[in-house]
């Protein structure tokens, strides 16, 4: 099952990630923001991909980092939601988004269809957490997707 671990984005709170089941050596999707812009990521270490975004001045003035990350998360999987989300947040219109593209191409895999699912549960639950604000159906019906 999917989870979304929020962490503060400073250098004191590293060890945190490092720390957490998923933050080193497991395919994750990360999203850094400050309430205005946004910057969304994959990695298969965010313990040290945190540390690296920190040393650039346009990532480090953002505030927390949520980690989306699951069990049966493989690097294709992270791969696709990471340019899902990419596409559904630009498309939302909340935040000026960081990332230099609209989203990455996306490949088949196994079970591909699965972490679609996955990946819609977590818009539900970024939506509850107020990053979002439409509805997946709602952004896919709309003259910006």
């Amino acid at each position: 099952m999917s989870e979304i671990k929020t962490f503060e984005f400073e250098k004191d709170n590293f060890d945190q990630i490092k720390n957490y089941k998923f933050g080193k050596n497991w395919p994750v999707v990360y999203v850094l923001e400050d309430k205005k812009e946004i910057y969304i990521g994959q990695t298969i270490n965010a313990y040290s991909r945190s540390k690296q975004h920190y040393e650039n001045p346009e990532r480090a003035k953002l505030k927390e980092i949520h980690i989306i990350s699951d069990d049966e998360f493989n690097v294709s999987a992270a791969l696709d939601i990471e340019s899902w989300l990419i596409q559904y947040i630009s498309a939302d219109g909340r935040f000026i988004l960081q990332n230099g593209n609209a989203g990455l191409k996306n490949h088949n895999y196994y079970d591909r269809e699965k972490y679609k699912t996955k990946f819609e549960l977590a818009w539900e639950d970024l939506r509850e957490m107020g990053l979002v604000k439409n509805t997946l159906e709602d952004l896919k019906n709309s003259d910006l997707f």
